[in-house]
């Protein structure tokens, strides 16, 4: 007799379970992320597991930016923090958060004016 559509279903479907099981410990990978090896340049692994390297001088920033911009004489810039609802102002020279304007809910830039 041979086997029903019912019986090569259940077969197909526990055969494409097994594969499924068994292979993702194989899928599995651990990502590590922070500085990349090659020393200081070298740039930072991401979750996304994207290498990056800054285009230039860069300084350690707690927060989450989500948007920046830079005043007419190039010596400030003004970043957005996502969910801290605050721009911070950070001075080029020192590279050091000098201010944080407090705003509105998740302050992003639609447009900048920098007046003098």
């Amino acid at each position: 007799m041979p086997p029903t559509r019912r019986y090569l279903q259940v077969m197909l479907r526990l055969a494409l379970t097994i594969v499924l099981a068994t292979s993702l410990p194989l899928a599995a990978q651990v990502v590590r992320v922070g500085p990349a090896e090659g020393g200081e340049g070298a740039g930072t692994i991401v979750p996304t597991r994207q290498l990056i390297r800054p285009a230039g001088k860069s300084i350690e920033y707690k927060g989450r930016p989500v948007d920046l911009a830079m005043a007419p004489d190039g010596k400030t810039v003004y970043v957005a923090n996502a969910g801290a609802n605050n721009v911070s102002v950070v001075d080029v020279a020192s590279r050091k958060e000098v201010a944080k304007i407090p705003v509105g809910e998740v302050p992003k830039r639609n447009g900048t004016v920098m007046v003098p």
